[in-house]
């Protein structure tokens, strides 16, 4: 991923991001936005999700990969 941020201030779509490795910042952004569900964008998330991580945009990924692998 090109957008991670370094602490959960920095947002993306009003959805904090959060490096892979740190615990307690991913600790830290859950209490966030548990204490505050209203201020994330719902229909942005719901959209961002199903354009980036829906079964159809894995499968295709998936196939580019073999295919990929078949034409080395």
């Amino acid at each position: 991923m090109s957008n991670i941020y370094k602490n959960v201030i920095e947002l993306i779509g009003k959805t904090p991001l959060v490096e892979v490795e740190n615990v307690e910042q991913l600790a830290n952004a859950i209490i966030d936005i548990l204490k505050d569900r209203k201020k994330f964008d719902r229909e942005y998330i719901a959209k961002y999700v199903k354009d980036n991580h829906s079964q159809d945009v894995l499968t295709q990924e998936l196939i580019d990969v073999y295919e990929q692998a078949l034409n080395l």
